[in-house]
């Protein structure tokens, strides 16, 4: 069992590196690195305050339900079935169960996330997108492709259904949207759901037994933060 760990997360961290994080390693990439500085420095101007006010029950949302979850775990041994959210703050926190302590630690957890998403996000646009001539690029359009890439992202990480001023308390309901902001198991699960979509989508096209790994892989971790998507 324990051989078999090993060879798949050998097999996701080679499938990773090659399809997702290659393009932004070289030296030549320079520019992408300061963009994913940017990325995590609106992360954390967006995520810290929401994800503070939600876990604090400042404004309406799931988070403060779900750190109640983990107290309810702690004390009478009864855990939600998709359990990934509540383990990892539990261990965050120092295993304490003080509600501000974990409450905090679904914070740092929950935003960690979302610049995953992000950086997860701009990345198979670098190594996915259309490439096009720099110089024409930028003498076109005003800004370089990589600008072009992370104002892409920013729109991408912040895209939501459209509020219909009648129907203002039920944005979700029969829309589908790209950004969940209010349900913590959700936002741990979109970085592992984008993982699994790409792994999947180049075992299709490749039929490779490393990539098959993978998709089982992220697939059973995605139940464990949250199975509608696997579903």
């Amino acid at each position: 069992m324990k051989a078999l760990a090993a060879t798949m997360i050998n097999h996701l961290r080679a499938w990773y590196a090659w399809d997702a994080a290659a393009p932004l390693a070289s030296s030549r990439y320079r520019r992408h690195w300061i963009n994913l500085g940017w990325l995590l420095a609106g992360g954390l101007v967006v995520s810290v305050p929401l994800f503070y006010r939600a876990a604090f029950g400042l404004i309406v949302a799931d988070h403060d339900v779900h750190v109640r979850l983990i107290q309810r775990g702690i004390e009478q041994g009864v855990w939600p079935v998709h359990f990934m959210f509540h383990a990892i703050v539990y261990g965050l926190a120092g295993f304490n169960q003080d509600y501000v302590h974990l409450a905090w630690a679904a914070v740092v957890l929950l935003t960690t996330c979302v610049i995953a998403k992000a950086w997860l996000t701009y990345a198979l646009l670098v190594r996915h997108g259309p490439r096009l001539e720099t110089a024409s690029f930028e003498d076109g359009y005003g800004v370089s492709q990589a600008t072009l890439l992370v104002l892409v992202t920013a729109m991408l990480m912040l895209s939501a259904p459209i509020v219909r001023p009648w129907f203002a308390h039920r944005i979700y309901l029969g829309q589908i949207s790209p950004n969940i902001w209010h349900n913590p198991t959700t936002i741990v699960c979109c970085p592992l759901v984008i993982l699994l979509f790409f792994a999947a989508a180049r075992f299709l096209r490749l039929g490779r037994l490393g990539d098959l790994v993978a998709v089982g892989l992220l697939a059973a971790l995605s139940v464990l933060a949250k199975p509608n998507y696997f579903l």
